[in-house]
C-alpha cells in the first residue's frame, strides 16, 4: 500500500491571506485562541479520518497504513465497550436488589399493618364486651331497685 498524502492545515501565511488572522475581534487577542481551536479540531478531524480510512481497509483485508493506531484505537473502544456492559450489568444488579429489598420492605409494612389493624380490633371488642357488662349490670340493677319499689 503506497502511503496517502497527509493534508495538513493551513499555515500562517495563507490564514492572513483569507483573512482568518483576528477572527474579526477588536484587540486581535480572540483571534489566536480560534486559529488554535481551529488546529486542533482540523488535527482530531484528521486524524479520525485516518482512522476510518484504516478501519474501513482492514475490514475489506487490505494493509492499513498505521496498524499501531488502529489496533490502540479498537484496543480502547472495546475497553469502553467492556466497561459499558459491565455497568449496564452492575446496574442491573442494583436494580434487582432494590427491588428485592423494596418488595420485603413492602411486605414488613403490611405485617405490622395487620399487626396494629388486629390489635385495634381486639381493644375495640374488649371494650364492647365491657360497655355490655355495664350495661347488663346497670340493667339488673335497674330491675332490682323496681322489684324493690313493688314490694
Amino acid at each position: 500500500g503506497g502511503k496517502a498524502a497527509v493534508v495538513s492545515p493551513p499555515k500562517e501565511a495563507e490564514r492572513k491571506a483569507v483573512g482568518f488572522a483576528g477572527g474579526g475581534q477588536k484587540g486581535g487577542g480572540g483571534g489566536d485562541r480560534m486559529v488554535r481551536l481551529a488546529r486542533e479540531l482540523w488535527e482530531f478531524d484528521a486524524v479520525h479520518a485516518r482512522l476510518a480510512k484504516d478501519l474501513e481497509r482492514y475490514l475489506k483485508g487490505v494493509e492499513v497504513e498505521d496498524p499501531v493506531s488502529l489496533a490502540a484505537y479498537l484496543e480502547s473502544k472495546m475497553g469502553a465497550m467492556d466497561a459499558d456492559e459491565a455497568r449496564k450489568r452492575w446496574r442491573a444488579e442494583a436494580k434487582g436488589k432494590a427491588e428485592a429489598a423494596r418488595r420485603v420492605g413492602a411486605r414488613e409494612r403490611r405485617e405490622a399493618q395487620a399487626e396494629k389493624q388486629e390489635e385495634r380490633i381486639k381493644g375495640a371488642t374488649a371494650r364492647s364486651a365491657a360497655e355490655r357488662r355495664a350495661l347488663e349490670e346497670r340493667r339488673e340493677a335497674q330491675l332490682k331497685r323496681e322489684e324493690e319499689l313493688c314490694e
